[in-house]
């Protein structure tokens, strides 16, 4: 599929010099290391408040092209389209080599599965888990009549 242009949405301010290019977003910003947009709106003393007013969004969001969804910054709008949209996963497991699009999922991945560590428990029975979505599946199937 074709790279998503963003430069409408990240540069309110004017556009990065490489934006028309044909590279995707996680490309551009590859290569302009600390360059998230809202930096260069605030260049010109533009608030993050008046850069998103400007992108059409009624509620003040930042929005993903592809799906709608909205963000805070303009920034994670290109994380979203890197990690969902382009099934970019950048972040290696040194243990298993399984890959994460995300520092913190890595992260989390690697203390509940390598490390061992199960930091979520179950305010019910007290059974310990890893992950804290793990532990409200647990919740919602084994405990919801206690609830």
């Amino acid at each position: 599929p074709a790279p998503i242009t963003l430069a409408p949405l990240l540069f309110s301010a004017g556009p990065c010099p490489s934006a028309a290019s044909a590279h995707s977003p996680a490309a551009r910003f590859a290569a302009h290391p600390g360059h998230d947009g809202a930096a260069e709106s605030a260049a010109v003393g533009e608030s993050e408040e008046e850069r998103r007013e400007g992108d059409g969004a009624a509620d003040g969001l930042c929005r993903c092209p592809s799906c709608g969804k909205g963000f805070k910054w303009a920034r994670n709008v290109v994380a979203h389209i890197r990690v969902v949209h382009e099934n970019q996963r950048l972040h290696r497991c040194p243990c298993c080599a399984t890959s994460f699009g995300t520092a913190s999922n890595l992260k989390k991945h690697v203390r509940a599965v390598h490390e061992k560590i199960k930091e979520f428990e179950c305010r019910v029975c007290e059974r310990r888990f890893g992950y804290k979505g793990a532990m409200k599946t647990h919740m919602r199937k084994i405990h919801a009549k206690e609830l």
